[in-house]
């Protein structure tokens, strides 16, 4: 089974070429670019293979990224926890806003006026808000209304 993977893995890199299908003495089959040995060889044991342009076009690339922009969070394991929220005080939350500063435990609305609207909401838990900025994209997953997870910072 192996040495079809490998044969199959290898079929592009051989262009044109003739691959042979031969039976072993241990009952195994092997595949070759030479014609099989012995009472094995045969015009029958060439295989008919056709090669193939492999690969993704520009327009391709780009939908696979928009989709995955756009993919849900829901591959997230989210621990079980009694609450994700965090009390904050007035000021503290005043602060990190000014700042554009996300916590754990921030409510998702004091993310917004920290970061503005995220370009993509997906998921349902959690919700990851995407915010594609200049030179990087930042992901904050919310779990009850509050952050629970950050990638990245901000980048506005």
């Amino acid at each position: 089974m192996r040495l079809l993977l490998m044969a199959l893995m290898l079929m592009p890199m051989l262009g044109n070429a003739a691959v042979y299908k031969c039976p072993e003495a241990n009952g195994r089959v092997a595949f070759s670019d030479k014609p099989c040995g012995g009472s094995a060889a045969s015009p029958d044991r060439q295989l008919d293979l056709k090669t193939m342009e492999v690969g993704i076009n520009e327009v391709q690339l780009k939908e696979q990224r928009r989709q995955e922009q756009l993919a849900p969070a829901d591959y997230i394991s989210v621990p079980v926890q009694e609450t994700y929220c965090r009390a904050l005080s007035s000021a503290e939350r005043q602060s990190n806003v000014e700042t554009h500063q996300i916590v754990l435990g921030m409510k998702e609305a004091d993310v917004r006026r920290a970061w503005g609207g995220p370009a993509v909401v997906s998921g349902e838990r959690p919700v990851r808000l995407t915010y594609p900025w200049r030179d990087s994209t930042s992901y904050v997953y919310i779990v009850d209304g509050c952050v629970w997870r950050i990638d990245g910072g901000y980048g506005g």
